[in-house]
């Protein structure tokens, strides 16, 4: 994608992460190294997104270097993946009807881990997510992974 649609998808409030993925993708494919030049001097297109996206003016500003610019958004699309982990975690200890401590009595884990994870503390690992769906789905058959000793 090219930097001026994954702009435009962002004015149009189309989906940003989406956006600003493919818009890294290019600029890696574009430069191999990021300038630690004013992003605003050096890469005024990626000034403009970072700006929609940090909601700041578009004026100049040469405190933010373009490889500024790229570790800001890096971390913003990770806060972002993030977020959409812990929400799937809390949905679906939900639907188990897990608490915190009942979640790490199931994973053979400290409390302390459950919470990190809720809080956006601790990344949530994949594989967490997939043992609950796992759980759930046995559940609807009868089966338990805690039941049949499968955990812990």
């Amino acid at each position: 994608m090219k930097v001026k649609e994954a702009y435009e998808h962002i004015i149009n409030g189309n989906n940003e992460i989406e956006a600003m993925s493919s818009y890294i993708d290019y600029l890696s494919l574009v430069r191999d190294e990021p300038s630690s030049e004013s992003c605003y001097q050096t890469n005024p297109e990626l000034w403009r997104i970072f700006c929609t996206l940090n909601k700041r003016e578009f004026s100049p500003n040469h405190v933010w270097s373009e490889a500024d610019v790229i570790m800001w958004i890096d971390s913003h699309l990770e806060t972002a993946e993030n977020n959409k982990r812990v929400n799937l975690l809390k949905d679906l200890m939900s639907q188990l009807k897990l608490t915190k401590a009942g979640c790490a009595k199931m994973l053979d884990i400290n409390e302390r881990t459950v919470y990190r994870w809720l809080s956006g503390e601790r990344q949530v690992p994949m594989i967490v997510l997939s043992l609950l769906r796992a759980e759930l789905l046995l559940r609807k058959h009868g089966i338990s992974i805690e039941q049949d000793g499968c955990v812990g």
